[in-house]
């Protein structure tokens, strides 16, 4: 009877993967030991399932269910292993199926626990910035950049928050990311959080000209490249505020070359936002910033209606 239902379940799934009764099934029969399906053989079934379902939230699910009971009985190094294994996967799925927001989730999941586990998530960021690159107009890439960038910064956050005296025991025991996203949230919509920061971004906001005069892309190229080489900036490469530094730079420079993506003006406000709370404790952060300010203000010349919009969102973030 075992088999018939494992061998029921996989024809019914391969028809309509969202089937949470079959699955369930195969939680029981998993549970209960079964010799009719082993945890390795269902985790082979679902990557063979997502190949033809790719946007299936329940065979997501199942196998991050499935991967968490094999966790309690893998090593550490294994476990590892098989995380990479699930980063590999949803990055393919991400790549043949465009804005697949549950192979988005589930890599961002697969990222969570490599770095809980203290694991090396560098390889991935520069997988994910090469993404990134050649789809410009998916927001989801961004969305994963920036959470690496936060998990590659966990200690660096902490201090801005500590600093900012918000953190509590709710905060500290949300992951880095739900943190550094509720902070973002009170600086987007909270006026009386961080008002000499808000003070800071007006004065910088009033100083920066109306024009920018025209220049060549080596200049700014050249300008950006300074920026990241500067001793204050320098000091703490590899470091936490070099990486959001050189993203940002990043997005300025695509910006202008490659003007009207909405996706890359919304993840600017995203870097700008995480520059100007590390700044709480790295004041170094401000040339960078006030680069941003200048960029902006070049790209009203070439896409006037995202640029003004732009402009619009901070003089409200700076009040």
């Amino acid at each position: 009877q075992q088999q018939q239902l494992a061998s029921a379940s996989r024809a019914m799934l391969c028809i309509n993967a969202n089937m949470a009764t079959a699955w369930n099934e195969r939680k029981r029969l998993i549970q209960a030991g079964s010799h009719a399906l082993r945890l390795d053989e269902d985790l082979a079934f679902t990557a063979v399932v997502l190949t033809k379902h790719p946007k299936s939230s329940e065979t997501w699910a199942h196998r991050r269910w499935l991967l968490e009971q094999k966790a309690a009985t893998t090593s550490s190094k294994d476990m590892l292993d098989q995380l990479q294994t699930e980063l590999r996967v949803a990055a393919q799925l991400a790549l043949r199926y465009p804005k697949n927001y549950y192979a988005w989730t589930h890599r961002l999941w697969a990222a969570e626990e490599v770095c809980r586990r203290g694991g090396d998530l560098t390889v991935e960021l520069q997988a994910a910035r090469d993404w990134v690159a050649a789809n410009l107009a998916d927001h989801c890439g961004y969305h994963y950049v920036e959470r690496l960038l936060v998990l590659l910064t966990p200690s660096q956050l902490t201090a801005t928050t500590s600093t900012a005296g918000a953190s509590n025991a709710a905060a500290s025991a949300s992951s880095p990311v739900q943190s550094h996203e509720r902070e973002l949230c009170r600086l987007a919509s909270d006026p009386s959080f961080e008002p000499a920061l808000r003070a800071r971004l007006r004065t910088a906001i009033a100083a920066t000209p109306d024009t920018v005069k025209e220049v060549e892309e080596e200049e700014w190229q050249a300008r950006e490249a300074q920026l990241l080489s500067a001793s204050s900036v320098a000091t703490i490469a590899p470091g936490p505020h070099h990486l959001w530094v050189a993203e940002a730079l990043t997005c300025t420079r695509r910006l202008r070359l490659f003007p009207g993506h909405e996706a890359m003006w919304c993840h600017l406000r995203t870097l700008l936002m995480s520059l100007l709370l590390l700044s709480r404790v790295r004041d170094e952060i401000w040339p960078v910033v006030e680069h941003i300010l200048r960029a902006v203000t070049h790209c009203h010349q070439t896409c006037a209606a995202d640029a003004t919009k732009f402009s619009q969102w901070l003089q409200t973030l700076s009040q």
